[in-house]
This record gives structure tokens, C-alpha cells and sequence, in this order.
């Protein structure tokens, strides 16, 4: 007798669902029970991501089919909808989602896909040894679809992109696992349905719009290829991604909400993509109005190396309020080693009277993605190492992670202050009154003794103290540094009604915080004389 030929290769169906993607691997382990284990094992690994993206986009059923020749393995994944081509995602590395094909092409030895009419095949091939001829990669036949149109991207930051596409791709998953499942997250099937294929649509036509040769930078312009009945499609999904981010919100799914910036930005890209479809021309991402809790127009990719070779006091913090790196001046500022803050709880470095509600503010914006902090310079108290607080101000920046989670990163600037025991600084004790006349500011000042020094005036009207009030609201509004809008309503009230603009805060254990002086006459003391903290309050001035 001679020698068998080659075993004729096993195929089995499995139904649209995802318990087909581990009854897959278990059909793989037993047809290759013969083979070396790590064969086995990577092939197993291999064809459940194979399978789990039929399932989740092409939404068939699935054929795999196993061959073995010679030692090489080969396994098949067979869906019934050849239109949905292969996307291969650009995701970060550490990425949860978007990683199957980028496995295939690092532990596979072979890999392809080849389209028809009816059915589109997935294959990958392993080669226990000697090099494999070259693979002919993610690119088929697909039958060509209908008419595109080109859509305009304008200014398109890259980190900030990446962390959207990345947060909507991990939403659309966890709807679709969830809707298998049986829960009612309020979607219909058809919707999300049709979410996923525009979904994909939209990240085929950026990735084939970023292989453009371009010179690498954070922010470029893209243009799309997109379809031209694309709009009613982006519109349900749209829909959805916003029934997904309320489910965040309500804490019913496991991905947290977007962050503002997020969400505008996404926004922004569906506006662009509709109305250029309609024949709008484009408008770029950097020129759009922001909202106030929506801090720069840019994404950074989260570099630790930055941070320790900055020379700005700088700690950073993850999603779960752990400190993930800090830099020298950091640390001498508070009185910590570098390596010993890293790996502590944040409210480590937050007074006692205060970490409670930081930890209600830090889970709000967790859960809504909302936030009045972010971007913004905020004086506060720090807890260094010894027990005693340190004024700083605090300016909060986030970046993204590798795997598309953000680091919040804070700037810590001293404040120069006042020890509560020195002499009041000049003027203090008086009482100053504003009047207003129309065109001229007089100040009305009653000193310790009882002396009035300004001219007299007339009250403002109700509707000129209307105005003000609506005035100083747009100047806070206009900028997103506190400082910015304080000292913005301080020359706006010199102006209009006193010489001097003066803003206290309160902080701990009876103190107050003078953190904006503004003054209207180019004459008199220099206003930092008058800065830092004030003698504490007694009972009797807090009421």
C-alpha cells in the first residue's frame, strides 16, 4: 500500500451568536488534538478572534474549517456577507478592543481573505518551520458598493481621534454583547445593527485616508471617500451612541461615559460628514467654539518621560485615582520621593476636610463626563509629606494612554502667601462702597477712624446693575483659566463701578485666600502687596 494521501480537511457550521466563538475553538482543539500543542494553542487563540468579528460584523453564520499537511496548519472562518470587507484597526497596542487581525498578522506564519459573490473566507495559515512564503494580507474582491463622495476633515488631531474612535468602537461592543444577552439597554436590533456596519464604514474610509504619505503630525486634514447615502445610517448611529453614553451615565453598562472634549469632537465629525454630503463646505475642528468645561482642542499622547524631564511640579494620575508618575520638583515641593508617591492614592496628597469631595467630584466626572475643573487654574490646598498644607494652584490637563484610557495631569504652581500671624497688610480694616454716576467711578471709603474719602453718587438702575451682572458672566465665560476671567471682571468693574476689584476665598480652618486684585487707577500701592492669605476670621465675621 503506499502512503495516505493528505487528511481531507473538517469544516462544522455555527450559528450567529457569541458562544459560537468558543464552540469554535473547542471544534479546532479536537480536530487538531495530533499536532504540537503550541499549534494547537495559537491556532485556538486565533480562530476565536476570527470568529467573535464574523460575529460581531457580519452578524451570519459561520463555517470554520481545519486542514492539516505536511505539519502546517490551516484554518478557514467563512461568513455569508461578502460586502462587510476586513478593517484593520489602528489601535493602540494595549487597546481592549480592535486587536484580532493585528494577532492573526503577528502569530500567524500565513494570512488572507478572498471574497465572492456570496461568502467571504478568513484564512490563516502556521508553519512549524522554515520561512513561509509571503502572506497576501487583509485586501480582497469585496463587490464594489455604490456612489462615494469626498468629505473634508479639516485640522484633525490624531491622539484625540484615536481616543474617540477607540471609545465608540468599545460602546458598540459592549451593546452588541449586551443585546445577545437579552438586555434591554433601550436599542433596537435593527438600529444597532446598522450603527456596526456604519460604524466600520467610517473607520475604513480614516484608515484608508491615513495611508495617505503625509508628514507625520498631531493635527492634519483628512479626506474621506465616503458613500453617498451615508447620512441616514450616520444618523442611527449617532442615535445610539447616544443611548449607549445615557446607559454610561446611569452606570448599566461597563464602559465610562466620553469626556467632553470627546463628545464634542465626535459631534463635530458626524456634522462634517451629513452636512458636506449636503453641500456645506467644511469647517475645521481648531476654529469651533468650545463649551466651557471643554478644555483644548487637542488629545496629547500621554508621555511619562515629558513629565519627569518637565521642571513644572507634575503628577499624574490614572482612571482609578492612583498616582502612575510624578517628577522632582514634585516631590521636593511636598516632600516625597519620587518612587514613593508612585503607586499611592491620589487624596494622599489631598487635606483631610477635602478628599471626600474630591472623590464625589473625580466619580462624577467619571460617570457624566462633565467637569468645571479641567483646563483650568484652581488655587487649592496640597498635603505635603509632614502634615501641613502647601497653597498651590492647580491646573488639571488629560492625555491619552496606550490603550486609549486618559491620565490626568496636574501642573502644581506655589502661591505666594501670607503667615496668618504678620501685620495686616495696608489698608485693611476698610469698607469700601461703589457708587456709580453715568461715565465717572467713584469709590466711597470709610477708614478705621471713620474718615469718608470719594465723591458721592447716585445708585446704578436695575437695569444697568442687569447689564453688569450679564457682562461679567460673558467675560467668566470668554476664557477657560479662572485666573483669565477673574482679572477680565475685575478690569470690567473698575471700569464701571470702583477703583478696586478684590476676590476672597475661603479655605481651611478659618482662613481666607485674596486670590485677584484688580485696581482702576494707574496710581497707589502695587496690588501685590495686597495678595496672600488674611489674618483668620472670627466667629463673629463668619456669622
Amino acid at each position: 500500500m503506499g502512503d495516505a494521501g493528505p487528511p481531507e480537511a473538517v469544516s462544522r457550521r455555527f450559528p450567529e451568536g457569541p458562544a459560537s466563538a468558543a464552540s469554535a475553538r473547542r471544534f479546532v482543539g479536537a480536530a487538531l488534538r495530533d499536532v504540537p500543542s503550541d499549534l494547537s494553542h495559537t491556532a485556538q487563540l486565533l480562530v476565536s478572534e476570527l470568529v467573535t468579528n464574523a460575529v460581531l460584523h457580519a452578524r451570519t453564520e459561520v463555517e470554520v474549517g481545519v486542514r492539516v499537511h505536511g505539519g502546517r496548519v490551516r484554518v478557514r472562518v467563512t461568513d455569508q456577507r461578502p460586502s462587510r470587507g476586513l478593517v484593520r484597526q489602528d489601535c493602540p497596542p494595549y487597546a481592549g478592543t480592535g486587536q484580532g487581525l493585528a494577532l492573526v498578522e503577528h502569530l500567524a506564519s500565513r494570512h488572507g481573505v478572498h471574497a465572492d459573490d456570496r461568502q467571504k473566507t478568513v484564512w490563516f495559515e502556521l508553519w512549524p518551520g522554515g520561512p513561509p512564503p509571503p502572506s497576501p494580507g487583509w485586501e480582497a474582491g469585496v463587490p464594489p458598493g455604490g456612489a462615494e463622495e469626498t468629505v473634508t476633515l479639516v485640522d484633525v488631531p490624531s491622539a484625540l481621534y484615536s481616543a474617540t474612535q477607540q471609545h465608540r468602537h468599545t460602546l458598540l461592543r459592549e451593546l452588541t454583547l449586551a443585546a445577545f444577552g437579552g438586555d434591554d439597554l433601550g436599542v433596537r436590533p435593527g438600529d444597532l445593527a446598522t450603527a456596526n456596519d456604519v460604524n466600520n464604514v467610517l473607520s475604513a474610509c480614516v484608515t484608508a485616508a491615513l495611508e495617505e504619505p503625509l508628514p507625520d503630525a498631531d493635527v492634519r486634514s483628512l479626506s474621506l471617500a465616503m458613500p453617498a447615502d451615508v447620512a441616514p445610517a450616520l444618523l442611527t448611529l449617532r442615535r445610539v451612541l447616544d443611548l449607549a453614553e445615557e446607559a454610561a451615565r446611569e452606570e448599566r453598562l461597563l464602559t465610562l461615559p466620553a469626556l467632553p472634549r470627546s463628545r464634542v469632537f465626535q459631534e463635530w465629525l458626524f456634522d462634517q460628514i451629513t452636512c458636506q454630503l449636503a453641500g456645506d463646505h467644511p469647517t475645521a475642528w481648531t476654529v469651533l467654539p468650545r463649551e466651557p468645561d471643554v478644555s483644548p482642542s487637542e488629545l496629547a499622547a500621554w508621555d511619562a518621560g515629558h513629565l519627569r524631564a518637565s521642571t513644572v511640579p507634575t503628577i499624574a494620575a490614572d482612571e482609578g485615582n492612583r498616582i502612575i508618575a510624578a517628577n522632582g520638583p514634585a516631590a521636593d515641593m511636598l516632600g516625597w520621593q519620587v518612587d514613593d508617591l508612585v503607586g499611592r492614592r491620589l487624596t494622599t496628597l489631598i487635606p483631610e476636610h477635602l478628599r471626600q469631595r474630591h472623590l464625589v467630584a473625580f466619580s462624577s466626572l467619571l460617570l457624566t463626563g462633565r467637569t468645571r475643573i479641567m483646563g483650568r487654574s484652581v488655587p487649592l490646598p496640597a498635603l505635603h509629606h509632614d502634615g501641613r498644607t502647601v497653597p498651590v494652584r492647580l491646573h488639571i490637563q488629560n492625555q491619552e494612554m496606550a490603550d486609549g484610557s486618559t491620565v490626568f495631569v496636574a501642573q502644581l504652581t506655589p502661591r505666594a502667601t501670607t503667615s496668618v500671624d504678620a501685620p495686616s497688610p495696608p489698608g485693611a480694616g476698610r469698607v469700601v462702597r461703589a457708587v456709580h454716576e453715568p461715565g465717572v467711578a467713584h469709590v466711597r471709603a470709610v477708614g478705621e477712624r471713620g474718615r469718608r474719602t470719594g465723591d458721592a453718587g447716585g445708585g446704578m438702575s436695575a437695569v444697568e446693575r442687569l447689564a453688569l451682572l450679564a457682562d461679567a458672566g460673558a467675560e467668566l465665560n470668554n476664557t477657560l483659566d479662572l485666573d483669565e476671567g477673574l482679572a477680565r471682571v475685575g478690569r470690567l468693574l473698575t471700569q464701571r463701578l470702583a477703583d478696586w476689584f478684590v476676590v476672597d476665598l475661603f479655605t481651611e480652618y478659618a482662613q481666607v485666600e485674596r486670590v485677584c486684585i484688580v485696581r482702576g487707577a494707574p496710581r497707589g500701592p502695587r496690588p501685590a502687596a495686597y495678595e496672600g492669605r488674611l489674618p483668620p476670621l472670627s466667629e463673629a465675621s463668619r456669622g
